[in-house]
């Protein structure tokens, strides 16, 4: 994990930068993460082929609007696991 060494205004820095923010206090320095997990009702093997690609390209839009980052991601037949 990199920490940038002078400090930019928000104006210049770049999406990944602000996405990848590290916070920090006096004594501590945290990097929030999420890891989410969708899982179908009774497990149903349903996300393939049409569905499984525009959801891939819908997830990726949704982070991009709310400027976070899909760090890892699976998209399997029952459900779907990613790290924001």
């Amino acid at each position: 994990m990199t920490i940038p060494e002078a400090p930019q205004s928000a104006k210049h820095r770049t999406t990944e930068e602000t996405m990848r923010q590290v916070n920090s206090l006096s004594h501590t320095r945290w990097e929030c993460k999420y890891h989410i997990v969708f899982i179908l009702k009774f497990r149903r093997k349903m996300l393939f082929g049409h569905i499984r690609k525009e959801l891939g390209e819908v997830f990726h839009r949704l982070a991009k609007q709310k400027e976070s980052l899909i760090e890892e991601g699976h998209l399997m037949p029952d459900y779907v696991h990613m790290m924001i």
